[in-house]
């Protein structure tokens, strides 16, 4: 796939279980390709409810459960929403700031990092690119997620100046 995200979809899968451990799931990899986005009050391909609310020992832990994540704000309150609802790339997305990795090598820019630190920045930006995208997209498909992203890119770029 060419576009807003130029890696191999086996290293930005990497990256995305590197950062957001619960992504380590098939309805999560990338590219995803599926036709819509479900709904919190709807049951999954497999059978299993798109919302878990959770305890109040969850809310302190918040444990990592296969194919959901878990949401302090969505529209059926806290708790666990599947990874093919919308409301969990929004709250990933708030959250994405912070498992950014640390260290550039004394300032602010990345040029003065190690290189190993500089490829973990990298594969954070991936990773961020991902879920800026599904956020964004009406569809949990990367491609055209992709695509939207450019094409808005393109349209305010002359806006700039």
């Amino acid at each position: 796939m060419t576009g807003y995200i130029t890696k191999p979809p086996g290293m930005v899968n990497a990256s995305l279980i590197e950062f957001l451990p619960e992504l380590e799931s098939e309805y999560s990899k990338y590219p995803m390709t599926h036709e819509r986005w479900f709904q919190p009050n709807e049951k999954g391909p497999k059978g299993e409810p798109c919302f878990v609310a959770a305890t109040e020992v969850e809310e302190e832990t918040t444990t990592v459960k296969k194919d959901y994540t878990f949401c302090k704000t969505g529209p059926n309150g806290t708790g666990y929403y599947s990874l093919l609802c919308r409301v969990s790339y929004t709250n990933l997305h708030s959250r994405i700031g912070s498992v950014a990795p640390t260290g550039c090598g004394g300032g602010l820019c990345l040029c003065f990092a190690s290189q190993a630190n500089r490829e973990e920045h990298d594969r954070y930006d991936d990773c961020k690119r991902v879920i800026f995208m599904r956020k964004c997209c009406s569809v949990p498909n990367d491609k055209k997620a992709s695509n939207q992203v450019m094409n808005n890119a393109v349209a305010i770029a002359p806006t700039i100046g």
